[in-house]
């Protein structure tokens, strides 16, 4: 809940599956994109930086809601996240995960 507004919550290692090492502590990060606000679980912020954005390799293309890449400072390569896709991307997963879980309710009921 945010300033008395519930906000969804969007864990990133989860939506791309990722067997990510976690670390001790994760943050969040409220993105809006129009009236829609998310909350974006992550595992580190390095906080503001002038970056290139790159488009994507052909290879990463079908990644949905990455729209570029960036090197970082320490010379590694970071994804820049399309928020928009992003957003109808987890909605569109949340949606099946419901679905499933009636079917599941429906089947058990049977």
């Amino acid at each position: 809940m945010l300033r008395n507004e519930l906000v969804p919550l969007i864990n990133l290692d989860e939506l791309f599956n990722f067997k990510a090492q976690r670390n001790a502590r994760q943050q969040l990060i409220v993105v809006q994109f129009g009236p829609t606000k998310v909350a974006l679980l992550v595992d580190e912020l390095f906080g503001e930086l002038q970056a290139v954005i790159k488009p994507l390799h052909p290879l990463l293309r079908p990644v949905k809601a990455v729209s570029g890449t960036t090197l970082l400072n320490d010379g590694s390569v970071g994804f820049v996240l399309d928020i928009p896709a992003l957003i109808q991307l987890a909605t569109s997963y949340e949606k099946h995960e419901l679905e499933e879980d009636t079917r599941w309710q429906e089947r058990a009921d049977d």
